[in-house]
């Protein structure tokens, strides 16, 4: 029997088989119409099952035809595959995309011999000739036959072993960037609509399926507005896969986005699409982008996540334009853009009272107004609570919604279970929400001393933050918070060094080196705070010379009565000793328990924000036996 006689001519998967000689694709051994192209792609891939094929070498198999362009056909030919075979990017069982890399073909194949490659699937009968040579060669041909399978099953299964067990150590999570969408309406008060944009694309695409995809925060992300950087440079920067651009533009009721993907790693536009219509509409626009993305990245969409795409409504055109400017508003973090942002979200539910994101949007409003001095916090937190929960009631899937009654159960009620449900459902249902984890580690596990997974939360949430600074100063204040000085320092340094001009990271150091008795060092960031604070420069350095002359006439109570001065006083910089609760902390370093305990009562009946430091503030150690402060930890349910 002749080499030829047993030649391979086809390759069989489930009920389709390959002919490699007639180039055909069959089904239940019908032919399956298939264009050339694909056919070639589809081969490519059978034959190396089981492999991640790159991209690259997927384009080589398709360059032999110059007039073809092979990165865009690609796309178009994986597309034709699946539609034959009836596969889905959602659901695949035959081609799934490994962002960043390729393709691999995912079912067993089998090798068809020319006696099987047939309509019928039978071999054909055997002649009077045949069967004298099948007699004199068939046991060592059963042998060969037997031990190539046996190859190839071990071949496959040591395939299948490297793929799960690199899916589990390598990550396989792809990261993608949406870079600000541009406003090219050419009116620049229109910008907010296309910051909104970018906005919303980023909390939609990073509820498809976090477990594979990520997506780099907002705070980053804008950072490369207007900056003229291409893909690949962004995509080295940020270490992100996949890039998204698009624009906007808006006239009177109708609006118009358009939207293209690129890969980073060789700047392939994979996807790109317009669509018109009326602003209304735009939510349905921006899920069709989702959807289109899950689909070229090949991320499953759970049955939650495709039904909620699904039922993206139609917005009230006036109402939706108000909450974008709330949103635009609230990203600025100053007093006035707190009190825009309030303003414009109140603006967006009269116009339309069942809007529920406005709901959720003035509720996080609310909850920072204390934070830069709006309102106080007995001000400010109940009217977040009614805003957050009205918002629950009218769509409970919204994360910012159950965030922010999170954050008032936490800071105003001190219900620490309902902060902590109300928290893990938030992260849920956004998962790369950095603003979510970021709440959840300082607001919810350092307050109760789980200091481990509060330093995990803000890594995650700098993960998807890399250019944020605040962040990264956060992580800074939740090492001093655990009592880990040396990591604490060396986090707020490294901080500075990113962003030498981010005021509170001056301040968190000056507090630091002042707890660490380094009072010059606490001096000369001090100083430094005042002066990014926008303080008059001679001013702050009023500041620090008296601050100086205290310390070096009477050591650290010079120093420490000092500080007690300037926070009766106004200008400040942001986290000074000004509060009733910072106000404890001098007097208890002025080892004064009576005025401490004092001003800690006060803190407790004002919802000081940081009173739910209490347990973890070391300077109280100093009070920390008195009856008073152990009532203080009961009443805030902090107590041990």
């Amino acid at each position: 029997m002749n080499s030829s006689s047993q030649s391979p001519q086809g390759l069989r998967f489930g009920i389709f088989e390959i002919d490699l000689d007639a180039r055909e694709l069959r089904k239940n051994g019908l032919r399956v119409k298939l264009q050339d192209q694909p056919f070639k792609i589809l081969a490519a891939m059978v034959r190396r099952a089981g492999e991640v094929i790159p991209r690259e070498e997927l384009y080589a198999e398709l360059s032999s035809h110059s007039t073809y362009d092979s990165k865009h056909g690609l796309n178009n030919a994986i597309q034709k595959i699946r539609e034959v075979l009836g596969d889905s990017p959602e659901n695949a069982r035959f081609i799934e995309t490994v962002p960043g890399r390729g393709y691999r073909f995912l079912p067993q194949v089998e090798v068809v011999y020319k006696s099987l490659v047939s309509g019928d699937n039978r071999a054909p009968a055997a002649t009077e000739a045949n069967k004298t040579v099948t007699a004199r060669t068939g046991t060592r041909e059963h042998w060969r036959i037997w031990l190539g399978a046996a190859a190839l099953v071990m071949v496959a299964f040591l395939v299948s072993f490297y793929v799960v067990w690199n899916s589990g150590h390598s990550g396989r999570k792809a990261m993608l960037v949406v870079v600000p969408f541009v406003n090219i309406s050419g009116d620049p008060g229109q910008e907010y609509i296309a910051d909104g944009m970018t906005e919303e694309m980023i909390t939609q695409l990073s509820r498809l399926n976090p477990k594979r995809l990520g997506v780099i925060a907002r705070t980053t992300s804008m950072q490369y507005k207007g900056t003229h950087k291409d893909a690949a440079q962004i995509g080295r920067e940020l270490k992100a896969n996949y890039f998204l651009e698009g624009s906007v533009r808006r006239d009177g009721s109708v609006i118009r986005v358009t939207a293209q993907l690129i890969q980073t790693s060789d700047q392939t536009h994979i996807w790109a699409e317009s669509f018109d219509g009326d602003f209304g509409e735009v939510l349905k626009m921006q899920s069709a982008i989702a959807r289109a993305i899950a689909s070229e990245t090949q991320i499953v969409l759970s049955k939650q996540v495709q039904e909620w795409l699904d039922a993206a409504p139609r917005v009230n055109a006036e109402a939706h334009m108000a909450y974008l400017q709330g949103l635009q508003a609230i990203t600025l973090r100053t007093k006035e853009s707190i009190e825009a942002a309030i303003t414009d979200f109140k603006q967006s539910i009269a116009i339309d009272p069942n809007y529920a994101p406005a709901y959720a949007g003035l509720a996080r409003a609310y909850n920072l107004a204390p934070v830069f001095g709006v309102f106080t916090s007995a001000e400010s937190f109940p009217q977040a609570a009614a805003a957050a929960t009205h918002a629950l009631v009218l769509d409970d899937t919204l994360a910012d919604a159950h965030n922010a009654l999170a954050f008032t159960k936490a800071h105003w009620e001190f219900d620490w279970a309902g902060a902590e449900r109300e928290f893990r459902k938030s992260i849920d249902l956004e998962p790369s929400s950095t603003w979510n984890r970021f709440t959840y580690s300082n607001s919810y596990l350092t307050p109760l001393g789980r200091h481990e997974e509060a330093i995990a939360e803000i890594k995650k949430a700098i993960e998807l933050e890399p250019l944020f600074v605040p962040y990264q100063s956060f992580l800074g204040r939740t090492y001093a918070l655990a009592r880990r000085d040396d990591e604490a320092l060396a986090q707020l340094k490294r901080s500075g060094e990113q962003n030498p001009n981010v005021a509170v990271n001056h301040v968190r150091l000056a507090h630091l080196y002042a707890h660490l008795r380094r009072y010059p060092d606490a001096i000369a960031e001090e100083t430094q705070a005042r002066v990014l604070s926008r303080e008059d420069i001679e001013t702050a350095r009023e500041h620090g010379l008296a601050l100086t002359k205290a310390f070096q006439s009477d050591g650290a109570r010079g120093y420490w009565q000092k500080e007690l001065e300037f926070a009766r006083e106004k200008p400040n910089p942001p986290e000074a000793y000004v509060t009733p609760y910072g106000r404890a902390i001098i007097y208890s370093e002025l080892g004064d328990k009576e005025n401490a305990i004092e001003e800690l009562e006060k803190a407790y009946a004002e919802r000081d924000l940081y009173m739910i430091e209490l347990a973890n503030t070391e300077e109280f150690d100093f009070i920390r036996q008195e009856p008073r402060f152990q009532s203080l930890l009961q009443r805030t349910g902090l107590a041990k």
